[in-house]
């Protein structure tokens, strides 16, 4: 009888969310990713969603099976979690975080990892080399200010001179951005059918004018005709411009390099519709939601995360509600040259020891000027004041290419049209 209640008790919570680690430590930055290694465990065995649901009103998803008696260990992105649930199991997120100045990750594979003991300034947060390789890659770390593996500290005292060498972090997509709200474009229509309505509405009012001004007149044998075709035709016009395929989306690539040649690349999408539309949109990497306030969203959705990429699914747009989501990704090491420009610019603003001036449109080769005459740009657009944060107070600014060009990057039922509208370079100097 025992034995029965105990199976009928552990099937009434399964399954069981047995343990949630941060992977990058017990701190508070909420507006950056916090991967959440979850073990998952079931006595009769679960398929479905292991979510962690943030307190910005949304949350981040990933399928998981597991067979009766099984266990799990996953990893999960998080943005500000509140609680992770499986099925009708919730466990709730601790929130006694840790403050210090400085998130410094250790492999635990160095042979000096034990030895680093953490402060109120430094925190060393232990990661094993299967966590860091699954983590890494998909810009899950950022969280953390240094990363310290064998190809970037072999020893212990290369370790210590990279902390001490430690300045301002450069920035970072955060899941609340401002500055990056004043890019989403402020017309409802989706832009193509926009034009091709324009078009119709020329081509409709000749034909009605044609059809019942010119023929129905002088034959009005045919008049019953022509009024059938003229409405035909506008039925047939609204229903192939207006009511499907609503959902427009326009991007901005950034391509950030560092003094030491890391190289990095943004990009945000911004997802408008032109009527009131619940949709799902899969992106080719992970993105993170960014809104314009703290509040986050009143509006629901899902974040499903995949492999490689992700899907946003149940998000509510309308012609007043558009949605905002970046991604990061690392694109490797190339030595930069840090006194002539590597590509032509538009629009360059140079910041030499936090003072900014404006260069304008710089051919490619062109000397990058050493000290920061002038005053203030005379000259600023949204695209400086939206990732001037990014340059630093020493570095460089400048639209690549302007030229919106359509893009085959997302996917979804609703999605009428897709354009990248600039890319642009950012040259940290310092």
């Amino acid at each position: 009888m025992s034995a029965v209640l105990w199976l009928l008790v552990a099937l009434q919570s399964d399954p069981l969310v047995e343990k949630v680690e941060r992977l990058t430590g017990d701190v508070n930055r909420p507006l950056l990713w916090t991967p959440l290694k979850i073990t998952v465990s079931s006595a009769a065995g679960f398929s479905g969603d292991l979510c962690a649901r943030s307190e910005f009103g949304f949350q981040t998803v990933k399928s998981i099976q597991l067979a009766p008696g099984g266990k799990a260990t996953i990893i999960l992105p998080a943005l500000d979690a509140k609680e992770v649930a499986a099925g009708k199991a919730v466990r709730k997120m601790a929130r006694d975080f840790v403050r210090p100045e400085r998130v410094v990750l250790v492999d635990t594979s160095l042979p000096y990892a034990a030895e680093l003991v953490s402060s109120p300034e430094t925190l060393y947060q232990k990661i094993n080399p299967e966590d860091l390789q699954a983590t890494r890659s998909r810009g899950l770390l950022e969280v953390a200010d240094l990363i310290l593996t064998k190809e970037r500290a072999a020893t212990r005292e290369d370790a210590e001179k990279a902390v001490a060498a430690l300045g301002e972090p450069s920035a970072r997509l955060e899941a609340v951005d401002r500055t990056l709200w004043p890019l989403a474009p402020e017309e409802g229509w989706v832009p193509p059918k926009r034009v091709w309505a324009l078009y119709f509405a020329a081509v409709y009012a000749f034909s009605a004018f044609v059809g019942l001004a010119v023929v129905a007149r002088r034959l009005p044998k045919f008049g019953l005709a022509c009024v059938g075709g003229v409405a035909f035709l506008g039925m047939a016009g609204y229903a192939l411009v207006f009511p499907r395929h609503q959902v427009w989306v326009v991007s901005d690539r950034v391509r950030e390099v560092g003094p030491t040649g890391e190289t990095r690349e943004h990009r945000v999408w911004f997802v408008n519709a032109a009527a009131e539309v619940e949709t799902a949109i899969a992106f080719p990497r992970l993105v993170k939601p960014i809104f314009p306030t703290s509040a986050g969203t009143d509006d629901p959705f899902t974040l499903r995360v995949d492999e490689r990429g992700c899907r946003v699914e149940g998000l509510r747009l309308g012609p007043n509600r558009s949605a905002c989501f970046g991604g990061t990704e690392s694109v490797g090491v190339t030595k930069p040259d840090l006194e002539r420009l590597p590509k032509a610019l538009s629009a360059a603003v140079l910041i030499r020891r936090g003072r900014a001036r404006y260069l304008g449109d710089l051919p490619a080769g062109a000397a990058i000027p050493a000290t920061p005459e002038g005053e203030n740009p005379v000259h600023r657009s949204a695209d400086f004041d939206a990732w001037s944060r990014f340059v630093g107070p020493d570095g460089l600014f400048g639209v690549l290419d302007r030229d919106a060009r359509s893009s085959h990057d997302l996917d979804g039922p609703d999605l009428a049209d897709e354009r990248e509208r600039t890319r642009s370079l950012i040259l940290r100097l310092r």
